[in-house]
């Protein structure tokens, strides 16, 4: 965090009780009065306050419901930080969960392999004739139990997981940290340009006269008699 708790919250004058929407609702006031004062040094302290109650308020969502949501007040929110002004990343850990297939037993029941699932052991002979038996390995049940594929028999698997605890920020550049997108940051397109059409080259054919035939010796000696 860029600063002390309790001075974000005196800087935005957000109370003792306060949600992310109001932070943020508090914020907008906050910076839109310095910026038409053009206190620009004190709009970024405004910025820095909103950044550390925010991560304050991200990380006891993430504490207490294991996920966060930011219910942002803007009507042109920006779509890359969700409101936020900055993107947020958290610390990951393994934990051990029960597994999804066995529900922790370690063991399923599966096709039995030897009668592939009919229950029978059925075999034909040459001559003719056969057997049709009940299978001795599920004793007719058509299945068995065989350990679970997913957790190997541990009945666990590793899994990782969000803590609470913040690894890293970056500040959004899509919106400049403001969490919405003001018009004067939104660009027009550029007007295109009327498309020049390169010039053919000349199709005329230039017509043969005997002057272009003559040699170098040939106009020499023509200069010479000239003179």
């Amino acid at each position: 965090m860029t600063m002390e708790l309790a001075e974000a919250e005196k800087i935005l004058g957000v109370g003792s009780d306060y949600s992310i929407k109001h932070t943020l609702q508090c914020f907008d006031v906050a910076h839109w009065t310095k910026q038409e004062n053009e206190l620009l040094e004190e709009a970024k302290i405004v910025i820095s306050a909103r950044n550390t109650i925010m991560q304050h308020l991200v990380c006891e969502q993430k504490r207490k419901y294991r996920f966060f949501t930011i219910e942002s007040p803007f009507e042109n929110t920006c779509n890359h930080c969700k409101g936020a002004g900055e993107i947020y990343k958290f610390i990951k850990k393994t934990v051990d969960v029960n597994c999804h297939i066995c529900g922790k037993k370690g063991i399923i029941k599966d096709d039995c392999p030897t009668c592939k699932g009919s229950g029978r052991f059925i075999k034909k002979w040459k001559t003719g004739g056969g057997v049709n038996l009940e299978c001795k390995r599920c004793k007719g049940q058509k299945k068995i139990q065989v350990k679970c594929v997913n957790c190997l028999g541990e009945g666990t698997v590793k899994k990782a997981v969000l803590t609470h605890t913040l690894k890293s920020t970056t500040s959004c550049k899509k919106c400049n940290q403001l969490g919405y997108l003001p018009n004067k940051l939104t660009s027009k397109p550029k007007a295109k340009r009327p498309h020049k059409k390169a010039k053919r080259p000349s199709s005329k054919k230039v017509p043969f006269t005997p002057i272009m035939s003559q040699s170098l010796a040939d106009k020499i000696k023509r200069d010479i008699e000239a003179q």
